[in-house]
């Protein structure tokens, strides 16, 4: 194996990892500033917010590379940033404002890191065409650190500290130093003026692309299918201050919902959706009202009348919950690389994926708006139910686009050529 394949796996993994700090962060903001589970909400949509800027990370390694070289020395810087947000956070963070400003860096790192790891296995599979199993790689190698991640992040809160999470958390961008310094990087020492003038031209052509009727509904699509309201951040207090739920429970929960989603996720490569993309989707969405439907169960006290726990009830929601929340974007993925135009793959890929967390933070953001409208805080979860219901009625909107859109705005184009 080659180092560049081996920086590749190293970034792979560290993404994985890197959500070992995801419930930490979690429990600092309800716990050191006692803040309340809408205000939880915006913090930690906000500080995603580079997520949605990926295109634009793209175009910064790409055309301002540092002495030379577009990859190796921004892998070594954001993994010095993302150490030095979680030592801040670690150490040196007594406001809020603080702890908002840490957050976009450590994101913004993270986010950057990823679209390195993903122009690496572009640049390695146009090398040799055999390297296109990387893609799996990828996933199986950041599948892994996401298991260890989800395993550890409620064990370490609960037997060590929230500010032990920051620290080990602050050491594993080593993975990250170690693929720097492994790369090896062909030295650029200028652009020459007709890659500038084919630059103009590829971004005249992606204006045209993206005015495309298809393309607009397309997108349309996706914001429709992601921007459902989501209450799961409340429901982190209602786990925590209503069911004294512990951070293992919650981290199990996780745990067992992400080795699911690897199996569920094995099986949908095994099997071709191609010609059943509308009922994929379909069932992921009715699966998802039977979250809700179960998490109301327990809101509402209902098990109480059956003798159930409610911990074996939110047990299998969350474990479903996990899956559903990754597995409804393969087909999306899918989409999107069927749309993408030859010479503009990587930047259309890369706006279609930042539609996607764009409408992600804005079902985030209506989560946050109906939580304040529904007066839930810390410790009063009266109409967490309503909160709760309302979100089931509203999944049934892309439900019914999913319904009437027809078939060739999501159907792959080499099943439409059959037709």
């Amino acid at each position: 194996m080659n180092r560049n394949k081996i920086s590749f796996i190293l970034i792979s993994f560290y993404i994985g990892i890197s959500y070992v700090s995801e419930l930490a962060i979690n429990y600092f903001l309800k716990d050191t500033f006692n803040i309340s589970p809408s205000k939880l909400t915006n913090i930690l949509s906000l500080a995603k917010i580079p997520w949605i800027i990926k295109p634009l990370f793209g175009l910064i390694t790409d055309f301002f590379p540092i002495f030379g070289y577009r990859r190796k020395y921004y892998i070594l810087i954001c993994a010095i940033l993302i150490s030095v947000s979680l030592i801040n956070l670690a150490f040196f963070t007594s406001t809020l404002l603080q702890v908002k400003l840490n957050l976009l860096l450590y994101n913004s790192s993270v986010s950057f890191i990823s679209i390195l790891g993903q122009t690496l296995i572009v640049e390695l599979i146009q090398e040799d065409p055999k390297n296109s199993s990387l893609v799996t790689v990828d996933y199986l190698v950041a599948s892994i650190g996401f298991l260890i991640s989800s395993f550890l992040q409620g064990l370490l809160v609960e037997k060590f500290s929230i500010k032990f999470v920051f620290e080990f958390s602050a050491i594993l961008p080593i993975f990250l130093i170690t693929s720097g310094l492994l790369l090896i990087e062909k030295k650029i020492n200028q652009i020459d003026e007709n890659k500038k003038n084919n630059n103009g031209n590829l971004l005249n052509e992606l204006i045209q692309y993206l005015l495309q009727k298809k393309i607009l509904i397309t997108l349309l699509y996706f914001m429709i299918l992601l921007s459902t309201p989501i209450y799961y951040d409340t429901l982190f207090y209602f786990y925590n201050n209503k069911l004294k739920f512990s951070p293992h429970d919650i981290g199990t929960m996780n745990f067992y919902g992400t080795l699911l989603n690897i199996f569920l996720i094995t099986i949908y490569n095994k099997f071709n959706w191609n010609n059943y993309t509308k009922i994929f989707l379909l069932i992921i969405k009715i699966l998802s009202i039977l979250v809700c439907e179960m998490h109301y169960f327990v809101v509402s006290e209902k098990y109480l009348n059956f003798n159930i726990s409610p911990y074996s009830i939110i047990f299998l929601a969350d474990s479903i919950k996990v899956p559903l929340i990754q597995i409804q974007n393969l087909p999306l993925s899918e989409i999107t690389a069927e749309l993408s135009p030859k010479n503009l793959e990587g930047t259309v890929h890369s706006l279609f994926v930042s539609v996607m967390n764009l409408s992600n933070m804005f079902g985030s953001l209506f989560g946050s708006w109906l939580n304040n409208y529904y007066n839930i805080s810390q410790n009063n979860f009266d109409n967490l139910g309503k909160f709760i219901k309302f979100c089931k009625y509203t999944i049934l909107i892309p439900i019914i686009y999913i319904i009437i859109l027809p078939n060739k705005y999501i159907k792959p184009k080499s099943e439409q050529k059959l037709e």
